[in-house]
């Protein structure tokens, strides 16, 4: 089972995926402060995991606070997506891939849009 997380700049979503397909996504507010406390209280009553997952688009603070919760509490590190030139028949177009956001990435790439032959966003 995979744990898949949206760690946004003041929301987290997440699910469970398994070999039946995912399952219902669960989401709640965070702040930086307090993050690991959000993970006691929203992390710990799953199942552990056998991936972590993770859109992150809160940067590498909270990025590192993840890594070490989930290390401690499930011997796991993350995964974290990356924005690529090319994935899934779809081109990214920035001079510099890292600048476009891994959220709109991962909507292009596993979106309808990316079976298009046309520029999703110009």
């Amino acid at each position: 089972m995979k744990l898949l997380l949206d760690v946004g700049n003041s929301r987290i979503k997440w699910a469970l995926a398994d070999g039946r397909g995912l399952q219902p996504m669960q989401a709640a507010a965070y702040s930086r402060e307090q993050f690991s406390s959000w993970c006691n209280d929203h992390l710990t009553a799953l199942p552990v995991p056998d991936a972590v997952r993770v859109a992150n688009v809160a940067g590498d603070t909270i990025a590192g606070a993840l890594d070490q919760w989930c290390h401690e509490h499930w011997r796991l590190i993350p995964e974290y997506a990356i924005t690529a030139r090319e994935a899934g028949g779809v081109r990214n177009g920035y001079d510099n891939i890292s600048e476009m956001g891994i959220d709109r990435w991962l909507a292009m790439v596993g979106g309808p849009a990316a079976r298009v032959q046309s520029p999703c966003v110009s």
